[in-house]
């Protein structure tokens, strides 16, 4: 699947969505820790910082970025860059900046998907970090 729109950015910009994705993880966290709202908020961060991890990686290798949120795009692209190193289900996660964001589901969510999710957003943005500088 192509996006419909895809933008080539500095690759000074890479550091700056770096930044803006823990700024996401520091939300994801805090959502979780007040165990307030829905828990829903707490993944959709997480996605974000993930989103954000990888489209620091194609912006620092200066190839176009698709404008999407649908990270089986944005990882198959940065799979051409780079082979993620990361064993999760990345693509799961594009729900919740999608859908989940203006729907309410059957699906519940415990603590543990919510840690889960987290440990993924850091995994993906350490390992961003490390290619990045």
């Amino acid at each position: 699947m192509t996006p419909k729109r895809e933008r080539i950015f500095k690759k000074s910009y890479a550091r700056e969505l770096v930044g803006i994705a823990e700024g996401d993880l520091e939300s994801a966290k805090a959502l979780a820790e007040a165990n307030r709202g829905r828990p829903e908020n707490v993944c959709y961060h997480a996605e974000q910082c993930v989103e954000k991890s990888l489209k620091a990686i194609l912006v620092h290798f200066e190839k176009a970025v698709p404008i999407t949120h649908d990270l089986g795009i944005i990882t198959e692209r940065v799979n051409q860059v780079l082979p993620i190193e990361i064993h999760a289900d990345l693509t799961s996660y594009t729900e919740f900046a999608t859908t989940r964001r203006y729907e309410d589901s059957d699906m519940i969510l415990d603590h543990t998907d919510l840690e889960a999710a987290i440990k993924i957003a850091e995994d993906v943005l350490i390992w961003a970090k490390s290619h990045i500088g």
